[in-house]
This record gives C-alpha cells, structure tokens and sequence, in this order.
C-alpha cells in the first residue's frame, strides 16, 4: 500500500485528508464511529466493563490527537486506551516515536489501559518490527516515562514469537527491575 497514490489506500483516512476528501468522508466515519461506539460502551457498562481502542497509522485514529477526537465523541466513562507506539510509527515519522508517546500521556495518561509493546529497527528510512529489545527503541526511558504517569500500567507482548519471546520477557524484568530500585 501506497499512502498518498490514490490507488491501494484511496479510502484510508490518511490519504482522504490529504486529499481534501475530510469534509465528508471524515464525517461520515466519525458518525459511524461515535455511533456504534457509543452502543458498545453502553453494552458494556451493563456488565461492568470497558472498551478499550486503538489507533494505528494509516487507520481512522491515525494519531493520538485523532483517536482523542473519537473518545471525546463517543463521550463515555468507560471508554480506554490501548496503546501501541509501533501502530504509529511510519517510514516518515519514526524518529518522532517518544513525541508520539508523551503526546499520548498528555492525552490520556492513566486512561490508558494496557500498552502493546514492540520494537522496530529502520534501515534505509523503512521500518521493520522486530523482536522487543532487538530494535532502536531504548525501553528504559519509555517504561520509565509509562511508570511515571500510569503505575499501574500492564504490558502486553504483541507480535512477540519464537525465541523473541524469552529475550523478550528477560529484558524487560531487567529494566523494570532497575526502574523499581
């Protein structure tokens, strides 16, 4: 998929904003968005529960500003994050990956839920996910950024397999460890 063509994405909301198609079809999907949000929510509240969602580049909540803009819609109590730095990152904006996570907790903090944990590397501008703690994240700072706004945050390993996942796990025990001292 190529963002901006015209061709395979024409309907992701990225490129209908770069088109100049906001005015309706950003409507129409924010309708539909609060819409069933909303009766999800509510069907949830009865059983007490939440909902939680996410964004991700290229998608309708393609930015955290967007994805606020939805919540806000929805205008619901139980209404939670989920949050996955990799979902917003692109060959474009990578470099920017702690501003799009102290964005995040500017938005949200303790609205967030649980945080998918991932790393990726970029090699000539395209990036690549790759095992957590095998890629340029540097996860001391951003355990210890998520920690300092949402202690009770839980971490899930997505897309984590094979031998990636032992690693996984080990080096994110020996960070938490340090950040705990």
């Amino acid at each position: 998929m190529q963002h901006g063509t015209g061709t395979a994405c024409f309907w992701c909301a990225l490129c209908a904003e770069r088109r100049g198609l906001v005015s309706w079809l950003r409507l129409f999907v924010a309708f539909e968005l609060q819409a069933g949000g909303e009766r999800l929510a509510d069907v949830a509240k009865k059983h007490g529960a939440c909902v939680g969602i996410e964004g991700a580049y290229g998608h309708v909540c393609y930015t955290p500003d967007v994805l606020a803009e939805v919540i806000k819609a929805i205008d619901r109590d139980n209404i939670r994050v989920i949050f996955d730095l990799f979902n917003y990152l692109s060959d474009s904006n990578y470099k920017s990956a702690y501003d799009l996570l102290g964005r995040a907790h500017e938005l949200f903090g303790k609205q967030i839920l649980l945080y998918h944990v991932k790393d990726f590397t970029a090699t000539d501008g395209a990036v690549r996910q790759c095992g957590v703690g095998r890629g340029v994240l540097n996860y001391r700072r951003i355990l210890k950024e998520i920690y300092a706004v949402n202690p009770d945050a839980i971490l899930v390993l997505e897309d984590t397999t094979g031998e990636n996942i032992y690693f996984a796990v080990n080096y994110l025990k020996e960070i938490l460890a340090e950040i705990e001292k």
